[in-house]
């Protein structure tokens, strides 16, 4: 705010009670009578040295709201008188506190008035949505009057700016009415509009909304309204919201890269959240393509936040083992964000096969990239545990990320059996693209009929 010019010493304590006297007016707005002939208390305000603006009655209230009386009328030329000799706020400043409440209080007595002087002083006040901040005031103390008063307005920029507020007090018991306003806007006011009214319809009555939103003639405000009554209906029922998004979609969701924000998508999630088999369900019985893949992701990665285990226990009974390997990695993946080694553990409970070394590949590939020491403690813990079978997975998704830290790590095992099946691994896993290096970890095996066993192997894979 603004600092008020200096002009004697007890100017700043009648700033203050300015300030209080003003909201105490604002707070009362909604109880006052603006024709009342009550003379309102004395409003200390402090004048600023500045251009002087043109605040003469008839430039400013070109429609009264209901007709002033003498004390009104000579309280809003003093208003008037202070605002007129106020400087503008300067580009970077923040909103004068002092000008906002002396247009309060004009709103008080004279609220059209102070909403035109509000929208055509914007640099006065410093505030782009005072005006509708007067309007939305008026209309909840004087509903029909404001209603009148913006119905017959001629100025449409002004108009424009104030149907939001009209739209949103709408809504409640005049839902088509305010769709009706809404298409009167254009840009972000419109987009806003959309989504505040539909959002609010649909908590109402979702069936009319749900009907609105299918009407809706531009295919954008279609998708918007359409998103907002599917989110809505799936706070309370996901499965029918996720049926009437699916069948209702105008757009192609395999061209939507953003699946997750698509009206589909957040339905789903919610779905998942409450119902992740209902819901996985209902993914793996959709057309496959992009769409599909996607669902059964965002599924997967409900799932995993709630039951990991669940999951992968339901996925692994999947007869399509596409479908299988889309589920299994997704879980193992979203858990991985949060634990790596969490997933890494899950991931080698996967039975082995292609989606056991793919998920566990994608593990190691972030974690030794971050902490290539934490894998090497892991890997010996799980070669405890796991035995043979875990080294093997171990190794293969290893060797694709940072092979020389596996080298490392294998090398580092007292010699035993469980090294030399790591080294035989290694060397079967490299054979077909570095045959050389494959050779030198063959020769490093201890077991002679292991290492020949691994060395024919490797000659009827060349």
């Amino acid at each position: 705010m603004r600092q008020p010019t200096p002009r004697n010493h007890h100017l700043w304590f009648g700033i203050t009670a300015s300030a209080l006297v003003a909201l105490s007016s604002w707070l009362g707005w909604r109880v006052s009578d603006p024709t009342s002939d009550h003379e309102l208390p004395e409003l200390t305000v402090v004048k600023k040295a500045g251009l002087l603006m043109d605040v003469s009655h008839a430039s400013i209230k070109e429609e009264a709201s209901l007709p002033l009386s003498p004390s009104a009328l000579e309280e809003i030329e003093r208003i008037r008188r202070e605002l007129a000799i106020m400087q503008p706020i300067l580009p970077g400043e923040i909103e004068n506190d002092i000008a906002m409440d002396l247009l309060r209080r004009w709103a008080r007595l004279d609220p059209a008035g102070a909403i035109q002087f509000a929208a055509a002083h914007r640099d006065l006040h410093g505030s782009d949505s005072f005006a509708s901040e007067l309007f939305i005031g008026w209309m909840d103390a004087r509903p029909e009057a404001a209603m009148a008063w913006v119905k017959t307005m001629r100025d449409a920029e002004l108009r424009f700016q104030l149907l939001p507020a009209v739209i949103s007090r709408m809504v409640q018991e005049h839902p088509g009415d305010a769709l009706r306003l809404t298409l009167e806007l254009r840009g972000e006011n419109r987009d806003r509009a959309i989504s505040a009214l539909f959002a609010e319809w649909a908590e109402n009555d979702i069936q009319a909304a749900a009907a609105a939103a299918n009407a809706m003639n531009s295919p954008a405000d279609r998708a918007s309204a359409q998103q907002h009554v599917a989110t809505q209906w799936a706070e309370h029922d996901p499965a029918a919201a996720m049926k009437w998004i699916s069948a209702a979609m105008t757009y192609d969701v395999a061209s939507d890269v953003d699946f997750e924000n698509t009206a589909l998508g957040l339905v789903l999630e919610k779905w998942a959240a409450k119902s992740p088999q209902e819901a996985a369900q209902f993914a793996l019985a959709s057309e496959r393509g992009f769409g599909r893949n996607h669902m059964l992701t965002t599924v997967a990665a409900q799932w995993a936040g709630q039951d990991p285990a669940a999951a992968l226990q339901w996925s692994s009974k999947l007869r399509d083992a596409e479908d299988r390997d889309a589920i299994a990695t997704s879980v193992i993946a979203s858990i991985g964000e949060a634990n790596v080694s969490s997933a890494a553990n899950l991931a080698l409970t996967l039975p082995s096969g292609s989606t056991r070394d793919q998920s566990l590949g994608l593990l190691l590939d972030r974690w030794t990239s971050s902490n290539p020491a934490e894998v090497s403690i892991w890997a010996t813990q799980q070669l405890k545990s796991g035995g043979t079978q875990a080294l093997n997975s171990i190794v293969k998704a290893w060797a694709d990320s940072d092979v020389q830290a596996l080298g490392t790590w294998l090398n580092s095992l007292p010699p035993s059996r469980p090294r030399d099946e790591g080294f035989a691994t290694l060397a079967r896993h490299l054979g077909p693209t570095h045959p050389d290096l494959a050779a030198l970890w063959v020769d490093a095996i201890a077991d002679g009929g292991l290492r020949d066993l691994t060395a024919r192997t490797l000659g009827t894979a060349r």
